[in-house]
């Protein structure tokens, strides 16, 4: 087994075909956010299971599990990328805790504040 991973290594790095796959925008966004999704998407199904499982009470289990897949998939990417990108990825900036500070003392010193 290690071997066949050797070797897709290889084919990612060298190869035409899977080295475009790879560095495709889309894919290596999802890859960047697969921790993300890890996270998130256990409550996310839980939380849709509950409403998405009265779409279809009477089918069989095969096809609620292929409307809650198409259903629910979606909205775990969406709901995810909106963590990644507001939440995840600012605060991979090894600054963070600082430009976090400096945006409340902006917010705190606005007119608006007080």
């Amino acid at each position: 087994m290690p071997w066949l991973i050797l070797l897709l290594y290889i084919a990612a790095f060298q190869g035409v075909v899977i080295n475009r796959f790879v560095t495709n925008p889309w894919i290596a966004t999802v890859g960047g956010m697969c921790y993300t999704i890890y996270l998130l998407h256990n409550y996310i199904i839980a939380a849709l299971g509950m409403v998405t499982e009265s779409v279809s009470p009477g089918s069989a289990f095969s096809v609620r599990l292929l409307i809650q897949f198409l259903l629910m998939t979606p909205i775990v990417i969406v709901i995810s990328a909106l963590y990644f990108r507001f939440i995840e990825r600012p605060c991979m900036q090894a600054d963070w805790p600082r430009r976090l500070k400096s945006k409340f003392l902006r917010i705190k010193g606005s007119p608006l504040s007080g």
